[in-house]
């Protein structure tokens, strides 16, 4: 029998490449989803169809209807696709091992693997830390850790989801200060706050599985495109040879967290050495890139949780991928504001592209995420009615 693979937040496109990289591996994965309709679960791949409610809501009543679904329709593995979601399943450990295998590593490994300020000192750790930080307990500090650090500044929250306020925050670039940036601040991030430099150089993302503190796969890639632009995540980006200082630093960045499990890794050149952005301690959303250049992280996951001994493998350089609705937004963009040359390298043609949710072979992820995009963009267009008749 195959191994059964429940997997959570089938809205995420990270969710759509872990569902395929599982089942072209001869996983049967089922997928979960809080909202519809979910990309992943309209994937051939996907076996079976849950809906649960949102971890970032209400997080015990997400963890019951998990515990629901394995007590009925006993799975071998559990993969924990958010931080929300994570964060949940860790902390109910207790209720969930009884019925799968999460492959988590201890609790304080996943709270230092979802804390930026215990992830730029274990960067630090290792040669990779991050450009220079000051961290914030209120808003009302800002402006002394602006001036400290100097503009332009990213402004970024302690963790990207914050359960007491169960949202997740976004980042914000400050290039001027002024009191309408400091609002923006207060609305969009939650406190504790991490005020760091800003860096407009080459972006790297490495990916990967750490299993028994080793690595058991990498896959490196080098953003060409972001949306948002300059501060953003991939839209597009190609594989490339992992230099080994990454893979040698990277892995001793996951064995300082204690980290095992996927994870990606967000590096950026800023001169003389690499410093470390961000830790994502899950899928992620270009994974999909990872699988399509031979290493199917979901996959290696899995079978390094139910204790498969395999070869290291390592993605190999030259393929592309492409996040179709970012691709979009970033070409409107360039437009609007008259960047005629890089409209046009949006709009060329390429060779070995792989798609965040478009495959010929697996048309259905593609379909339901045009109709979320399009039932997302009507619903924003019927409050922009109500507010002018208002």
């Amino acid at each position: 029998m195959s191994p059964r693979v429940l997997v959570t937040d089938g809205t995420a496109r990270a969710v759509v490449a872990a569902c395929r990289g599982l089942g072209r591996a001869g996983y049967l994965p089922s997928v979960t989803a809080a909202h519809h309709p979910a990309a992943a679960q309209w994937s051939r791949y996907c076996k079976r169809r849950f809906s649960t409610p949102d971890p970032r809501h209400d997080p015990e009543y997400f963890i019951d209807r998990l515990e629901q679904i394995l007590v009925q329709e006993p799975h071998e593995l559990l993969l924990a696709s958010s931080d929300a979601a994570l964060l949940a399943v860790s902390e109910h450990r207790e209720r969930i091992d009884r019925h799968t295998a999460t492959g988590l590593p201890v609790h304080d490994a996943v709270e230092r693997a979802l804390d930026k300020d215990e992830i730029g000192r274990a960067a630090e750790a290792v040669g990779l830390a991050p450009p220079r930080s000051v961290r914030c307990d209120g808003v009302d500090e800002l402006p002394a850790a602006i001036a400290e650090t100097g503009l332009p500044v990213v402004i970024k929250p302690g963790r990207s989801f914050e359960p007491a306020a169960a949202r997740y925050s976004r980042l914000i670039v400050v290039r001027e200060l002024d009191d309408a940036i400091l609002a923006e601040a207060a609305a969009s991030v939650q406190a504790p706050l991490i005020v760091q430099q800003f860096v407009d150089g080459p972006i790297v993302s490495v990916g990967g599985v750490s299993a028994g503190g080793r690595l058991r796969a990498l896959a490196v890639s080098r953003y060409l495109r972001t949306w948002p632009p300059g501060a953003g995540n991939a839209a597009a980006s190609e594989t490339i040879d992992p230099p080994a200082v990454i893979r040698d630093r990277v892995e001793a960045l996951v064995q300082t967290l204690g980290w095992d499990g996927i994870f990606e890794v967000e590096l950026v050149d800023i001169g003389d050495r690499l410093a470390v952005l961000d830790f994502n301690p899950r899928p992620y959303g270009s994974m999909t890139l990872a699988i399509r250049a031979g290493a199917n992280l979901p996959a290696i996951w899995a079978d390094s949780v139910l204790g498969r001994d395999a070869d290291y493998v390592e993605a190999r350089a030259g393929t592309r991928y492409r996040w179709e609705d970012a691709e979009l937004l970033h070409l409107a963009w360039q437009l609007r504001h008259g960047h005629v040359r890089s409209a046009a390298a949006v709009l060329r043609p390429r060779r070995h592209v792989v798609h965040a949710h478009l495959e010929l072979a697996d048309p259905g992820p593609f379909v339901a995420r045009m109709l979320r995009v399009g039932r997302v963009a009507a619903g924003r267009v019927r409050r922009g009615a109500r507010s002018a008749e208002d």
